[in-house]
C-alpha cells in the first residue's frame, strides 16, 4: 500500500503548525496569481494585512480589486497561494484546497457588492441566521434572538424580519446581507462598495461601523471607486493595475502622487486651493484630515497658530 499521500499530508500539517505568522498579523499573503482563461487577472500578488487597521483596494475597474480579495476568505482559489489567516487563537492556511472551510468563513467575512448575492432565504431573519447555523457558531445567545439584535442595530426594524429581502429596496437589502456577515463575528471584514447605492445617511452610519469596527480590534478591507470614502477610512491603500501591486502607503501619500490618474478627493483639492492661496495653509498637509469636520478643526488650529 503506497501512504505517500499520508506522509505528505503530515509533513504539510506539520509546515501549518510551524509556520510563524507575525503577532501583529491578520492575513499574510504569498503569490496570488490568477487567470481568466488566458487572461491574468492578478498577478504575483504578495502582502501581509496588520491587525486592527483599514485597508483600502484603489484601481481602474478591471485592476482585480475584487478578485484579489475574494481569495481572503476562499471563495476564489489560486494554484499557486499560501494564504495564512490568523484568527486570535489559531493559524489557517489555504489555496486551491480548502481543508476547513467552516473556519475560514468565520475567521474573514465578505459583503459583496451586489446584496443579492448572498441572500438565499424566504424572511429576512431566516437569512440572516443562515450563516451562523451553516457555519456552527455556537454562543449564550440563539441565532435568532442574535440575528434579531444586529438588524435592529443597522436600522432594520422588527417589521421586516418576516419579510422576504428580495423584495425590499437596495439599500435594504445590503444592511441585510451585512447583518449576514456580522452577525458571525469575523476577525478580518471585506466590504466591497460598501455605501454604494445608499442614501447620505445611511453612508454615514456605515462609515461610523467600520470605524467602529477598526475600534473593537477588526481589520477591515475596503474596496471602492469612491475616492473620498478611501481617504476618510483608510489607514493604508494598496493601489492595484492590471492584477499587480504596483504601490502602498498611506492615503495621503497615494492621493497626492501625480503619477497615479486614479482621482483627488475634495479634501486634498481644497486643501491644495486653500495653500496656493494663503502659504500659511500648507500646514494642513501635516494634519492630514479625513473629512470636512477633521478640515474644519485643522483650519481653526493652524489660524490659531
Amino acid at each position: 500500500m503506497n501512504y505517500r499521500w499520508l506522509i505528505d499530508k503530515y509533513k504539510e500539517r506539520k509546515r501549518i503548525l510551524e509556520y510563524k505568522i507575525k503577532p501583529d498579523s491578520a492575513i499574510e499573503v504569498q503569490d496570488i496569481n490568477y487567470h481568466y482563461g488566458e487572461y491574468k487577472v492578478i498577478d504575483s500578488f504578495s502582502f501581509s494585512f496588520k491587525k486592527n487597521k483599514i485597508y483600502a483596494f484603489l484601481g481602474k475597474s478591471g485592476s482585480g480589486k475584487s478578485v484579489l480579495a475574494a481569495h481572503f476568505n476562499g471563495l476564489l482559489k489560486s494554484p499557486t497561494a499560501n494564504i495564512y489567516l490568523f484568527n486570535g487563537e489559531n493559524i489557517y492556511k489555504f489555496n486551491k484546497k480548502i481543508a476547513n472551510f467552516r473556519e475560514i468563513r468565520k475567521t474573514t467575512g465578505m459583503v459583496l457588492q451586489n446584496p443579492e448575492y448572498q441572500l438565499f432565504k424566504e424572511t429576512v431573519l431566516e437569512d440572516v441566521c443562515c450563516g451562523l447555523k451553516m457555519l456552527r457558531v455556537t454562543g449564550d445567545i440563539s441565532p435568532e434572538e442574535k440575528s434579531k439584535s444586529k438588524l435592529l442595530e443597522l436600522g432594520i426594524s422588527e417589521e421586516f424580519f418576516g419579510r422576504n429581502p428580495f423584495l425590499l429596496s437596495g439599500g435594504q437589502k445590503k444592511k441585510i446581507a451585512l447583518a449576514g456577515i456580522l452577525v458571525i463575528d469575523p476577525e478580518i471584514i471585506i466590504f466591497d462598495e460598501p455605501i454604494l447605492g445608499l442614501d447620505p445617511f445611511s453612508s454615514a452610519k456605515i462609515v461610523e461601523m467600520i470605524e467602529n469596527l477598526r475600534k473593537q480590534g477588526k481589520t477591515i478591507i475596503v474596496i471602492s471607486n469612491n475616492i473620498d470614502l478611501l481617504l476618510e477610512l483608510g489607514d493604508e491603500v494598496l493601489v492595484l493595475d492590471k492584477g499587480k501591486l504596483i504601490m502602498h502607503g498611506t492615503p495621503y501619500t497615494i492621493f497626492r502622487d501625480s503619477r497615479l490618474d486614479l482621482g483627488v478627493p475634495k479634501i486634498i483639492k481644497f486643501i491644495d486651493k486653500l495653500a496656493k492661496e494663503n502659504p500659511a495653509f500648507e500646514a494642513l498637509w501635516d494634519y492630514e484630515p479625513k473629512n470636512f469636520e477633521e478640515l474644519s478643526l485643522s483650519i481653526a488650529d493652524v489660524l490659531r497658530k
